[in-house]
C-alpha cells in the first residue's frame, strides 16, 4: 500500500521527502553523500554517553573476558570522559555527536592533567606514557565497538597517536651495592 490514507499523511509525505530531496541536492562529494548517510543513521539509533560503556563492554571481545578490577578501571576511564563532554560540550549527549576536535581536546587534557576531574579541580598528576594510553585507548575502545551500531563513519579518536611508552631499564645492584644495603639496613630489612 503505497497511497496515503489521508491529506494529513500525504503533508506529511511529501514534507519528509522534501527535505530529504534537498538534503541530497546539497551533496556535492562522495564525502558529503557518507556524511549525510551517518547522520541519518546516528538520527536513527543514538547512543547516549552514560549508554555506551556498557553496551560496548556486552560486544564479542579478541579476549575472553575482563577481571572485575579491570573493568571498574575502565569504567573509571570512561566516566572521567563523559564528564568532559557534560562540562565542555553539553550537547553533545551522544556517541554520534562526539567530534575528531572534542577527542583532541580530551586526550590534551588527560596527557596535561591526568584525567579531566584532575584538571577542573585545579590539580596535575604526571602520568606515565603507560597509563595515558591504557585511557586513550579505553576511551578508543568504546567507539570502535559502538561504532557500526551507531553509524559514525569514523572513531574521532581513531587518529590520535599514542605516546611513546618509554620504559627505563633499571640496572641490577652490584654484588658490593647489596652488601652496603645489607650493612646500612636496620632490623625490619
Amino acid at each position: 500500500d503505497l497511497g496515503c490514507a489521508s491529506y494529513r499523511d500525504a503533508l506529511n509525505f511529501e514534507t519528509t521527502h522534501k527535505a530529504s530531496v534537498m538534503r541530497l541536492e546539497k551533496q556535492n562529494t562522495l564525502a558529503d553523500l557518507f556524511n549525510n548517510c551517518a547522520d541519518m543513521l546516528a538520527e536513527k539509533n543514538p547512543i547516549e554517553l552514560g549508554r555506551a560503556f556498557d553496551l560496548a563492554m556486552e560486544k564479542p571481545r579478541k579476549r575472553k573476558s575482563i577481571t572485575p578490577s579491570k573493568l571498574e578501571e575502565k569504567r573509571n576511564y570512561w566516566n572521567d570522559f563523559c564528564a568532559y563532554m557534560r562540562s565542555k560540550n553539553p550537547n553533545s549527549e551522544t556517541i554520534q555527536k562526539t567530534t575528531h576536535q572534542m577527542a583532541e581536546a580530551y586526550i590534551a587534557i588527560i596527557r596535561r592533567h591526568g584525567s579531566f576531574l584532575n584538571y577542573i579541580g585545579g590539580f596535575s598528576t604526571q602520568l606515565a606514557p603507560f597509563t595515558l594510553n591504557a585511557k586513550h585507548n579505553t576511551v578508543r575502545e568504546v567507539f570502535e565497538l559502538l561504532k557500526e551500531d551507531a553509524g559514525i563513519p569514523k572513531n574521532p579518536f581513531a587518529n590520535i597517536p599514542s605516546l611513546i611508552n618509554k620504559s627505563e631499564s633499571h640496572e641490577p645492584f652490584s654484588v658490593d651495592e647489596i652488601h652496603l644495603i645489607f650493612q646500612k639496613a636496620n632490623e625490619f630489612l
